[in-house]
């Protein structure tokens, strides 16, 4: 396997071509040539022949697990074998020598409410909780109210009483901010005691939501030796309708105030395509030239390819097969040729190497939390890759690896293979 850190270029093709070097040291990637290859053969002029960027080619079924099946050309090129034409990304014409905007803001950047729709599951309900402090007890337990007090700590029945001749007041206090609405029982408030020591916090629950009634063993916990803060607490319960995410589900148990312990959604964080050409017309040169039943690969489909099938190098560049033994499909292979990459009209590698676009900018996303949907949510893309991914192969001196890269620069011209939408 290559060590990319140490991929190098052959002096003689670094002496012709300085180009070869800078333009993919981004990708830290360089084509290679053995000692006795002709630089010259790598390096030459492109332009674009467009004659053939019209016609679509055929679906080839490999037997791959997703299904996907593969084109049996490049776009624009008319047979298998021909490198057809390479594109910048983002451009369906195949003539531009560059990108026409700074970095790939021409493209095709998906919402957060896009990608919310994409990548979410199932409808499901939940609960959570918050709570509303209505009543301040004490600072400590010394400082009682002595309304409240029993001989070693609060009274269970003093303060049970309390609440239910004070729920007349806590609605009129509360309702106006749309907290408490409805009628209240004494189950709709807790006793929280917050421990003042060690920065740690600690809830003694002195209500049973799922009897309505008070727990008044949980009161023997809170002692006169205890170093607290105690109020008492209106709960706040929401019923949430919310989805999960498609992939990365993250969910943990946890005891609400009320002592209930529930399963919640804590959202997802994905790496996921979002920035996307596949299907765009305007901007998947597959799409735009083939119809709506061609689009770019995306990286997961690529890598796909790798895994699957073996690769040989044959003439000027890889034939792909199947290594499904179904019947159906068995033997059954595409053709890749080694076409290099441009920039500008310098086209540099052909026969040598080859280099393949996704239609895809990858990001970290983070799927809304079952709170954060209730808050109308719909997530957001804390990071992305600033460039595409690609698929690369080549072949000289170096292990015939294939591998997936990242670092597309937006000024190169790149083989499409489509796949079948």
């Amino acid at each position: 396997m290559y060590n990319l850190n140490t991929f190098i270029i052959m002096k003689s093709f670094m002496n012709i071509s300085k180009l070869a070097i800078t333009t993919l040291v981004t990708a830290s990637v360089f084509v290679a040539c053995s000692k006795d290859d002709d630089p010259a053969e790598y390096t030459t002029q492109y332009t674009a022949n467009t004659g053939n960027l019209k016609g679509a080619g055929n679906a080839v079924d490999l037997g791959l697990p997703s299904g996907t099946k593969w084109a049996d050309r490049n776009v624009g090129a008319s047979s298998e074998s021909d490198n057809g034409i390479l594109f910048i990304w983002g451009d369906v014409t195949g003539t531009k020598m560059a990108s026409e905007t700074s970095g790939y803001a021409a493209t095709n950047p998906l919402s957060a409410q896009q990608l919310f729709d994409m990548y979410k599951a199932e409808q499901k309900v939940g609960y959570f909780y918050d709570t509303t402090s209505v009543y301040k007890v004490a600072n400590a337990l010394s400082e009682y109210n002595a309304e409240l007090a029993g001989d070693s700590g609060l009274d269970s029945t003093k303060v049970e009483k309390f609440i239910e001749s004070n729920i007349e007041h806590f609605i009129a206090k509360y309702a106006n901010k749309g907290k408490l609405q409805g009628t209240l029982t004494i189950g709709d408030f807790v006793l929280v005691r917050t421990l003042a020591t060690k920065y740690a916090d600690g809830h003694v629950v002195a209500l049973d939501n799922r009897k309505g009634t008070f727990s008044k063993d949980k009161f023997a916990e809170i002692k006169n030796s205890d170093k607290v803060n105690i109020s008492i607490d209106f709960i706040d319960s929401t019923e949430v309708k919310y989805y999960v995410a498609s992939q990365g589900n993250k969910t943990s148990k946890e005891k609400g105030v009320d002592g209930i312990e529930r399963e919640t959604f804590n959202g997802a964080d994905m790496t996921i395509p979002v920035d996307y050409l596949c299907g765009n017309a305007n901007f998947d040169a597959a799409t735009a030239n083939w119809g709506s039943n061609w689009v770019m690969p995306t990286k997961e489909q690529m890598q796909e390819l790798i895994d699957n099938c073996t690769w040989e190098f044959t003439g000027n560049g890889y034939k792909v097969t199947t290594k499904s033994k179904d019947p159906k499909v068995k033997g059954n292979s595409i053709f890749l040729p080694a076409a290099g990459f441009r920039s500008g009209s310098t086209w540099i590698g052909n026969g040598n190497a080859g280099y393949y676009a996704s239609g895809a900018i990858y990001g970290a996303y983070h799927f809304p939390s079952m709170k954060e949907q209730s808050e109308e949510s719909k997530g957001a893309v804390n990071s992305k890759d600033a460039t595409p991914s690609m698929l690369i192969f080549q072949h000289g001196q170096f292990d015939n690896s294939v591998l997936i890269y990242n670092n597309l620069t937006s000024n190169y011209g790149l083989s499409v293979r489509p796949v079948a939408k």
